[in-house]
């Protein structure tokens, strides 16, 4: 359904006694008006049906990318870390705004009083429900059907236009496994009373891996014979957005790669998992090696070409 669809919103939640909001616009080039409306103005629909319809959990999708800092590498940051005034992308902003404004409405008291139900003729419910929220900040999500930053590489390479950036880069990543367990880990002790309510946590794959030697092995694991184009993470920006000016006056484009894929990728971002073991009992299901080698990423051999 539509973000921005507020009666059908509302429909697809009465009832409910959990909604896990993960939509979002995660494609790498739209514009700044784009992504507010779909990922803050879509979360803010989400939270007025999830209010109207008196659910009493709502769990949000989040990104650790809210806490990109510039071109500082995050090693091993907990959810003590502040967020930057400025962020990276317009991506990254617009899920910060969201993420702000489900962890700000835990604990709001719920109450349905419509006046013109009295004058059809029926009783006003007043049952006071309180709703409890929290968010998940997944980092670099990948596996079957997840449309992200290594889905885009893996196209590229497909398609013999590979790319790797310079460096050491030390990543969390998350298989989609371990992002689905998190949510029903956390949504399980998830009360307006808990330590849960209102937090943010990271959540990821057990260890962070090197990521372009990770990468390159998933490409070799899944059939495609790629030998990357090796770029400077200041090169890899600064060509994105030459090549992005250039799409908007009408000049054709190849994409080599993002400037949100960029901050990715070409800067070290690692996550500490400890506050989401401690208060939900977050563990993972699935580890980076046994996922690369698991049959989603056969499949890809059908479309190495």
């Amino acid at each position: 359904g539509d973000l921005l669809d507020g009666h059908s919103l509302e429909t697809a939640c009465r009832g409910r006694n959990l909604v896990i909001h993960t939509a979002k616009l995660s494609t790498a080039d739209a514009e700044r008006r784009t992504y507010y409306e779909c990922n803050t103005k879509g979360t803010a629909t989400v939270l007025h049906a999830c209010i109207a319809s008196k659910v009493p959990r709502l769990v949000y999708t989040s990104d650790a990318t809210v806490t990109y800092n510039g071109c500082k590498p995050t090693l091993e940051a907990d959810e003590s870390i502040r967020l930057p005034v400025a962020h990276v992308h317009p991506y990254a902003s617009s899920i910060a705004l969201a993420e702000k404004m489900i962890r700000d409405a835990h604990g709001w008291e719920m109450v349905v009083t419509d006046p013109a139900s009295r004058r059809k003729g029926h009783a006003i419910d007043t049952t006071v429900v309180r709703l409890s929220t929290c968010a998940l900040r997944p980092h670099l999500l990948w596996g079957k059907d997840i449309d992200g930053t290594i889905s885009r590489l893996r196209q590229h390479a497909r398609r013999n236009r590979a790319v790797s950036i310079k460096g050491d880069v030390m990543s969390t990543i998350t298989h989609v496994a371990n992002a689905a367990a998190a949510h029903l880990q956390i949504a399980e002790r998830l009360t307006p009373e808990s330590a849960v309510g209102g937090a943010a946590y990271f959540i990821g794959d057990e260890a962070p891996v090197p990521f372009w030697r990770w990468f390159i092995t998933s490409l070799k694991e899944a059939g495609i014979e790629a030998t990357p184009k090796s770029l400077s993470f200041q090169s890899a920006v600064r060509r994105s957005r030459i090549q992005r000016w250039l799409r908007r006056i009408g000049v054709p484009q190849r994409p080599v790669i993002c400037a949100l894929d960029a901050y990715r990728t070409g800067i070290s971002h690692t996550f500490c998992l400890n506050n989401a073991k401690k208060d939900f009992n977050y563990s993972t299901i699935m580890t980076p090696d046994a996922a690369v080698r698991e049959r989603f990423m056969i499949l890809d051999r059908t479309t190495a070409t």
